[in-house]
């Protein structure tokens, strides 16, 4: 059975900027309804056959037209899932192979999905897009269910796990929590994109579906330029895209223009009085003041305050290791609104964050400060972005009663804790990386609120004869703590106080991946 409607269609697979092979396949026929996009995992050459294989034994039994559409998309899927996994049995280099698929099928003006995995499917139509598929993961399942954005989901660390895939093991059609099965009616005003992640991670649905419009009625150069987007964005991975149009699939019609207002008939030039003359020369008289005290208000840690003087514009300071500014002279130096960006290399200063100064690693992660003890006391609107933080020390960072926006740092080989959180001031601390500290993680503590979120928290605590969690929540804190992977720590991945919801930790993070006890993931403590 063929599609009932025209279908305007086409496929791009490309190896991307960082890739040395491409493990995607894609397989485009408008013709009898049948697009699938899978993505090799496991390696070039494992990776690539995986999706070979995916591709090659869906077709197969799609091809035979006996059964309920879902019915064939499930065995379809199924056949393939179990044909990975021998072939991966059969050859040693080929252990562990998998891949994720998106396969749709298109037949009497209804779409059949059949999804495994991280991949996905878009359903567009004129001003809109809406993900139709789940991504099988544990961020995805985050964002999914509204707890993380999509743009924190894009950055997550841990953004390419997944939890079902074609080959891990075996499988019947009907096996739970294996094949996702969607099924909606396909207009001719409507447009179905399936991706690999090496689009969607890179590119969000918005300008995907911006693109498409652009060049609707032309799906080979929507996806060409797709794939250029995405790895102008840093081409992470394989990027694979295929695109399916209706006849009717247009651009969204533009927004009607406001009606105007008719204009007021102007009125005729008052006569100056006396009075009049008067108020020119005191507004004159209030200028000439103004230039000569030169009044500015300046946005401080401490408010709105009134200076004078020349306005002086946000500074950047440059610092190397062995440059004549050390960090702890361009923290001394610099004020609010400034940043220090620090270059390649080790750092041995004692680093005290300033109020509404930024400090920054560029590239990030390729400068380390040894020896730990970065700390932030009553401070302000900072920010700490890119950098490793390496013990041993008693604490990698320390913030007490203070604002600072933590992005993008490793914390390693602390004795107490990798990040010590105290005080009354929020804080946020984000797609960071804390692992391998003796100490816990992450202590908050006081009635400290930060918000921590998509960080990876792994190998924690594991001091012998004082293990301790990757979390510590104590006393009164009320921290706000959503998509992190937190793992492998010495007790417990987290303790919590009982004064604290201990209940929406399991629910809102990742906790201990591929754990088979899943009772001592969080403990309520009293210490």
């Amino acid at each position: 059975m063929q599609p009932t409607t025209p279908l305007l269609a086409a496929g791009l697979s490309d190896t991307g900027r960082q890739r040395q092979e491409n493990e995607d396949r894609i397989h485009v026929d408008p013709v009898r309804g049948v697009f699938i996009v899978a993505d090799g995992l496991g390696g070039h050459a494992a990776g690539e056959k995986a999706a070979e294989t995916a591709v090659e034994m869906i077709l197969t039994r799609l091809s035979r037209k006996v059964g309920a559409p879902e019915d064939r998309m499930r065995e379809a899927i199924a056949v393939a899932n179990n044909e990975i996994l021998k072939l991966a049995n059969g050859r040693a280099d080929w252990q562990g192979m998998a891949s994720v698929v998106t396969v749709a099928l298109v037949e009497d003006g209804v779409v059949t999905v059949g999804h495994v995995g991280d991949s996905r499917l878009y359903l567009l139509t004129p001003g809109a897009i809406r993900k139709k598929t789940h991504d099988h993961s544990p961020v995805g399942e985050l964002e999914d269910a509204g707890q993380l954005t999509e743009t924190a989901a894009m950055a997550h660390p841990r953004r390419n796990e997944v939890f079902r895939d074609l080959g891990s093991q075996q499988h019947g059609p009907d096996d739970d929590e294996f094949i996702e099965i969607i099924r909606f009616p396909f207009s001719p005003n409507m447009a179905m994109l399936l991706c690999s992640d090496g689009l969607s991670d890179q590119i969000p649905a918005e300008r995907i579906r911006r693109s498409v419009e652009t060049h609707a009625g032309n799906p080979q150069q929507a996806v060409r330029e797709l794939v250029r987007m995405a790895n102008e964005a840093g081409g992470k991975d394989n990027v694979s895209i295929v695109l399916v149009e209706g006849a009717e699939y247009r651009v969204a019609p533009p927004a009607p223009a406001p009606e105007l207002a008719p204009r007021a008939p102007l009125a005729a030039p008052a006569r100056k009085s006396r009075p009049a003359l008067m108020l020119v020369l005191g507004a004159l008289l209030c200028l000439a003041l103004f230039a000569a005290v030169r009044p500015y208000i300046r946005e401080s840690g401490d408010g709105l305050k009134l200076e004078f003087g020349t306005v002086r514009g946000p500074a950047v300071w440059k610092v190397t290791p062995d440059g004549p500014l050390t960090l702890a002279a361009a923290l001394a130096q610099a004020r609010e609104g400034d940043s220090i960006v620090a270059g390649p290399g080790v750092y041995r200063d004692k680093v005290r964050l300033a109020t509404g100064v930024a400090l920054i690693n560029e590239p990030r992660r390729t400068a380390t400060l040894e020896g730990g003890e970065v700390s932030a006391d009553n401070v302000r609107r900072s920010r700490l972005v890119g950098f490793k933080i390496s013990g041993p020390a008693t604490v990698g960072l320390r913030l007490m009663n203070s604002e600072v926006e933590v992005t993008d740092v490793q914390v390693t080989g602390m004795l107490e804790a990798g990040i010590l959180v105290e005080g009354d001031a929020p804080s946020l601390i984000r797609a960071s990386t804390i692992a391998g500290n003796p100490g816990s993680g992450v202590v908050v503590r006081g009635a400290a609120a930060p918000a921590i979120t998509n960080n990876v928290i792994v190998g924690n605590g594991k001091t012998p004869g004082a293990l301790r969690p990757g979390l510590h929540i104590a006393g009164t804190a009320e921290p706000v703590i959503t998509g992190n992977v937190i793992a492998d720590s010495g007790v417990e991945q987290i303790w919590a106080s009982p004064l604290f919801n201990a209940d929406s930790l399991t629910a809102s993070n990742f906790l201990a991946p591929g754990a088979k006890e899943r009772k001592a993931l969080v403990k309520v403590v009293t210490r």
